[in-house]
């Protein structure tokens, strides 16, 4: 079994195609932060890393470098005819899968860390140029090994789908398509099914994540960006009709410097 797990870990490091993805993937984050960070506003660009929308599509872009990583561990034996010999050093094709799995999932982990590395550190010297403050806590920890942990899901994903489905492009283009496409189908029209889906499964924190994320860019827009209406005249009381300008509460202002009236969730100025 070691001499297998050994034998895996050097295909992956002595081939292009492993260290070509782990290239990828870092690439692939160090982009995303870097157009992330550079198109926000300095008053989001605080508080910890998991909280930011970086964070998040950095998770995205992990879990597809992943899951091709574990498809290729056995479509590129397949696909160069190497698989041949693999079988001849072992003969229990249950062992092999296993091995491919187990070193699939510490690759991707092994990604994984390295891309967060240069997600950090780009996030907080762009952030530091911008004024803003971005910070690791406890909570970014819990994230991340949470975050490295689902990526060896998809890793083991990967690595089953590509040896059930030996053509290679099928498997990647397969994989991704579910992915990307059938899971987000089926948690729109079987929200209660799909969460026992192999994607929802590995990574079950990511809408939360990116629920809070939006959330908290929204709390933080400017109360001038969201525009008041006014409503038709109405009569109010025995008077005469009176005019309301009525905008949501939370983000209400008077510019006349008249105080305000709430009434069901609506702050109306009168004339």
């Amino acid at each position: 079994m070691f001499d297998l797990i050994r034998s895996e870990i050097r295909k992956i490091r002595t081939t292009r195609t492993g260290l070509g993805i782990v290239i990828g993937a870092a690439l692939a984050v160090a982009l995303g932060t870097v157009s992330t960070v550079m198109s926000v506003e300095t008053g989001q660009l605080t508080g910890p890393i998991h909280d930011q929308m970086f964070y998040f599509l950095a998770s995205i872009n992990l879990g597809v470098f992943a899951l091709i990583l574990g498809v290729r561990g056995f479509t590129d034996e397949y696909r160069h005819g190497t698989i041949v010999s693999t079988f001849l050093s072992s003969t229990d094709r249950i062992r092999v899968l296993g091995t491919k799995i187990i070193v699939s999932a510490l690759a991707a982990v092994v990604m994984t860390l390295g891309a967060l590395v240069i997600m950090i550190a780009l996030a907080m010297a762009l952030a530091g140029m911008k004024d803003g403050s971005v910070s690791v806590t406890a909570d970014d920890v819990r994230a991340f090994t949470g975050l490295a942990a689902g990526m060896a899901g998809w890793a083991t994903i990967g690595t089953t789908v590509g040896a059930i489905i030996r053509h290679q492009v099928a498997a990647i283009v397969g994989g991704l398509v579910w992915v990307l496409v059938a899971e987000n189908m089926a948690s729109g029209f079987v929200p209660e099914l799909s969460r026992f889906t192999p994607g929802q499964a590995v990574t079950p924190s990511l809408k939360q994540h990116e629920h809070r994320t939006w959330l908290r860019f929204r709390s933080q827009q400017s109360p001038s960006r969201i525009p008041a209406r006014r409503s038709s005249p109405r009569r109010v009381g025995p008077g005469a009709p009176r005019s309301h300008l009525t905008v949501p509460s939370v983000t209400a202002t008077s510019e006349s410097g008249k105080s305000p009236a709430q009434h069901s969730g609506f702050v109306s100025y009168r004339d």
